[in-house]
Parts: structure tokens; sequence; C-alpha cells
């Protein structure tokens, strides 16, 4: 069966249906959640989602994988802007901004113009501290809460098919921001993570994105209390013949297509009946 794989490249891809092919079997995987060493949590993983599609020969898909959260995120944290799979920036350390926790993972998408049709969800970023946060995974219909730090940060709330997941809480420190919900442009953010202490500990992970987003963690201001780990974002399967697994991916997230010949010859790049 023929097949072709996407990897993240920083921008938009796009698909041409081969002629005679009508339908396409997707398998869209998340990007998995960041980490900060020696001291971050165990950080979220993406989803996979695998169903097939109806397509019509010649038209063009968008294909848009995202990479995995940045490990030892510098000022804040760094948005992950790769196709449809922005994943959420950590917090910063106040005064100190270098400090970050672990990015949300990006989301791997499919789309038909403005239209989703397959998302693979991906892993909320780990928390920073001893005793910090885990990310929660990215997951179908719903992605995973975060883990909470010490002190009283509460993770972020892993996304839903319907609702953005809501920033976890902080006291003293900063509180995770809400995850971002489908939109035209393809940006399915995670929520940024909640900043963090004088020291640089306490930092929240960002959330995973999704179909809709997860929440960031959120962070503490005390040096000896620790952040929060970012939720994960939610899939979306339009398909049939689906195959869900929630929490699989570590790294970079990919997208892959297949087709068969329904019925016809598959020869030089085409279907021929």
């Amino acid at each position: 069966m023929p097949s072709t794989t996407f990897t993240p490249t920083g921008s938009p891809q796009t698909f041409t249906v081969p002629a005679g092919v009508t339908t396409l079997t997707v398998t869209a995987v998340g990007g998995g959640g960041g980490i900060v060493t020696p001291d971050g949590g165990t950080p979220g993983k993406g989803g996979s989602v695998k169903c097939d599609i109806t397509v019509t020969p010649g038209e063009t898909l968008d294909v848009n994988p995202g990479y995995k959260g940045n490990d030892n995120p510098g000022t804040g944290g760094t948005s992950l802007t790769a196709g449809d799979g922005g994943g959420g920036p950590s917090g910063g350390g106040f005064p100190t901004p270098d400090r970050g926790a672990g990015g949300g993972g990006g989301s791997s998408a499919v789309r038909r113009s403005s239209t989703m049709l397959v998302v693979g969800p991906a892993g909320g970023g780990s928390g920073r501290g001893a005793s910090n946060g885990a990310g929660g995974d990215g997951g179908t219909p719903s992605g995973s809460a975060g883990g909470g730090g010490t002190g009283g940060a509460t993770g972020g709330a892993g996304a839903t098919f319907s609702t953005n997941g809501a920033g976890g809480s902080a006291s003293g420190g900063g509180a995770g921001g809400t995850g971002a919900s489908p939109a035209t442009s393809g940006a399915q953010s995670g929520g940024t993570g909640g900043g963090g202490s004088t020291s640089g500990a306490g930092t929240g992970g960002g959330g995973g994105g999704g179909y809709r987003g997860g929440g960031g963690g959120g962070g503490w201001f005390t040096g000896t209390n620790s952040g929060a780990g970012g939720g994960g974002g939610a899939g979306l399967s339009s398909g049939v013949a689906e195959t869900i697994q929630n929490g699989v991916n570590t790294g970079d997230g990919y997208v892959v297509l297949r087709w068969g010949p329904l019925g016809g010859i598959y020869v030089d790049g085409a279907v021929h009946f």
C-alpha cells in the first residue's frame, strides 16, 4: 500500500490526492511535552489518531505535524508555531526569565481548507522544581490533566472535544493560561505555563496543542516549591474505522497517509482501473 510520512518543518505542508483514490488512511500523532533537566517532572506524551477519510482525487489537503515541546526553554519558554500544532510556552521564573519549565508539544493535523479532519493531540510540558508536576498526556476525545506541584500549584486541565483546558491555579506565582480553540488559521495552541520564583523553581509547564489546547500548569512563587504540569491537548477523528491511542509519543509529532488500489492497479503514482 503506497504511503507518505510528514514530519515537522515549521511550515504548513500539502498533499495532493492521487488519481483514482477516494479514501485515505490517516495516522496523526501529536508531539510529546518538553522537560527541564535535571529537575523536571515527567513530560506528557502525544496521542495517536488513525482513521479512514473520504477524499476527492486531485484535491489538496493541508498536513501540519507538530514539534515536541521545548526542553530547557529560555525566556518564558518558546511558543511552538509549526503548522496546526502550537504548543504552549512554559512560564518563566521571576525576575529570572530563563528558568522556564517544559514547553507543551505541538499537535499534528490534517485539514481540508479550514475544516479539521484529523488531529493527533500533544502532551503537556512538565513543571520545574523538586517534586514537580508531570505533564498530562494528549488524548481523544480528552487529554489528561497535568500533575500538581508543591505548595499549592495545580496542573493545567486536559482539553476535551468541546472545551479548552483551563489553566492551573497558583498562590503568589503565576496562574497557567487557558488553551486555545480551533481556528481557521490552524492554530490550536496549549495554554502558557504559570510564572515561577526568583530562584527559577516553581515554574509551570505549557499545555499541549490539539483540536483544543490543554491548560498551562500553575506556577509557585517561593523557591522551595514546585510548578505544576501542563494539560494534554484533545484530538479529533472525523473518519471511520478509527484506532485511538492516548499517551504514546515522546518525540516530534508526525502524520502518515496511506492509500490502496481500491479495486484498481497502482502504477507510476496513480491508480488505474
